[in-house]
């Protein structure tokens, strides 16, 4: 069936990157210092935390496996899960902003004065919600094959946006070369899914809709989150 996974891909793109891996960090620590990079670790975590708070992500891809013969469906539901996405990170970055600086000082004494660092970080959101859906559409589709082609693309794009960004920036560089990495990979896997699977971009206009599909994906969301609490 469509939701069967390839697994060797799957595998040789992971060996693929553990390869590659180590060579990111010797590239920061070569330009950066041993604090910064344990700045930029902590700043990756608190991201880490920041987008496991609304699990959009988590939820859509069981919605799109149902739907997979339905494209204007799934158009659909993504662009509706982009939304949310959006709604939810946004506050929840606004209240960084106001409330980093206390609990650094309260609890991350050592990293106060690099709460900087946090909030360039947790810009990412915006490449998040640009991404949303990519992961769940290609692997719905069974386009592990292509993932795993395109991953020495992306490993080489990243390995040169942190040469260029970070020699010249040092740890702001980190940070965006991250950034344009993520962006850059979106792009493609946008064109991807649009040229070679037939999923429509998502218009502007449906952000201040409100329909059946913003039921379904706030049920979903409502729903993994009762599962979450019930666990406990």
């Amino acid at each position: 069936g469509i939701l069967r996974t390839t697994g060797k891909w799957e595998i040789l793109r992971n060996i693929f990157e553990q390869i590659v891996q180590p060579l990111k960090y010797l590239l920061i620590k070569i330009f950066v210092n041993i604090e910064g990079v344990a700045i930029f670790d902590f700043a990756r975590n608190v991201y880490a935390f920041f987008i496991s708070i609304f699990p959009v992500s988590k939820t859509i891809f069981p919605i799109i496996s149902r739907s997979i013969a339905d494209k204007e469906k799934i158009h659909l539901i993504v662009s509706k899960a982009k939304k949310y996405s959006f709604l939810s990170y946004l506050p929840m970055y606004v209240a960084v902003l106001i409330f980093t600086v206390p609990v650094l000082t309260y609890f991350f004494p050592q990293y106060l004065g690099s709460q900087w660092v946090i909030y360039l970080v947790l810009l990412h959101f915006v490449s998040d919600v640009y991404k949303m859906g990519q992961s769940a559409l290609l692997y719905a589709y069974n386009r592990q094959k292509f993932i795993f082609f395109i991953t020495p693309v992306f490993v080489f794009s990243q390995i040169v946006f942190d040469i260029v960004f970070v020699s010249t920036l040092g740890l702001v560089g980190i940070v965006l070369a991250w950034h344009t990495q993520a962006l850059l990979s979106g792009y493609i896997y946008n064109y991807y899914i649009h040229k070679n699977i037939g999923i429509r971009h998502t218009p502007a206009r449906y952000f201040f809709q409100y329909d059946s599909y913003d039921r379904l994906i706030l049920s979903e969301i409502f729903r993994y989150i009762r599962r979450i609490f019930s666990r406990g």
